[in-house]
């Protein structure tokens, strides 16, 4: 019996851990989502170089990709976008509109550095993008939804403090509304693409189950900015993983070492440690 075509097919182009030859990592994330004929690249990590070298390696082709997604507006999410579109053929670009405003971080040390896309909506509409701004969900073919905004419900994911945005003369708080994710719709349940998942993973999931009304979530895959979570926000979150029924959950980017540790001890066999390079198929 001929094995059972895969629905969904997502290959790690841009991680902060490359485990194989020639591959490289860096602090960013970029992954192409292949699904019903649409070949989907969700973010496009810190470097353009890093990008192109690694879709070179993997023998995968940008040229045909022809929708570009980005999680939100942070630099390790858009910055290879001025090299993506080099080798694109005026994709469309699915973006929230706070993507693109100036964006900055207070480190520890109470410095602020930007933080923000390399590249203003003018310079992407110059290159010949077809550039789609909203805030509220968005169906990119008949099976994916990306999600718009996304509303906290839960009483242990707060939005991290640290992000700054340009308002006027000053700079505030950001709350990072042009936060969002991918979800897709298999025979197995959703599959649930994370770009950093600042408003918390267990928001993005509940959100998604009631905008694609699937309660089955068959996979999760991405960022969960648990890097430094503390250890009570980090078990809270595994448990509500296991209480939702999630089969597959495959941390990426700023997850973070001890919160991928405690996922591996409570999880088992239904955690897969991501990297570059890995292709996951649903």
């Amino acid at each position: 019996m001929a094995a059972e075509a895969a629905e969904v097919r997502v290959t790690v182009l841009v991680d902060n851990l490359a485990r194989k030859r020639k591959l490289w990592g860096e602090h960013g994330l970029s992954v192409l989502v292949e699904t019903k004929g649409r070949r989907i690249l969700f973010d496009t990590g810190q470097s353009g170089e890093v990008l192109i070298h690694n879709s070179r390696e993997l023998g995968l082709n940008l040229k045909d990709v022809d929708s570009v997604v980005l999680s939100h507006g942070h630099y390790d999410h858009t910055g290879g976008l001025a090299s993506l579109l080099k080798k694109a053929r005026g994709p469309d670009l699915y973006a929230h509109p706070e993507a693109f405003e100036r964006k900055y971080v207070k480190t520890r040390e109470n410095e602020v550095r930007e933080a923000g896309c390399p590249l203003t909506k003018e310079k992407l509409l110059a290159s010949g993008v077809k550039l789609h701004l909203g805030r509220k969900p968005t169906w990119l073919c008949e099976n994916t939804l990306l999600s718009g905004e996304i509303v906290g419900t839960t009483d242990f994911e707060d939005v991290p403090r640290e992000f700054l945005v340009q308002r006027g003369q000053e700079l505030v708080t950001d709350l990072l509304l042009d936060d969002q994710s991918m979800g897709i719709r298999t025979s197995k349940g959703l599959v649930i693409i994370l770009g950093c998942s600042h408003v918390g993973v267990i928001n993005t999931i509940k959100r998604m189950q009631k905008l694609t009304a699937t309660e089955e979530v068959h996979a999760v895959i991405g960022g969960m900015h648990l890097e430094k979570a503390s250890m009570s926000r980090i078990h809270l979150t595994i448990q509500a993983l296991i209480e939702l029924g999630v089969e597959k959950v495959i941390p990426l980017h700023c997850t973070g070492f001890t919160a991928c540790a405690e996922m591996a001890r409570l999880l088992g066999q239904k955690l897969t440690l991501g990297s570059v390079g890995a292709t996951f198929q649903f």
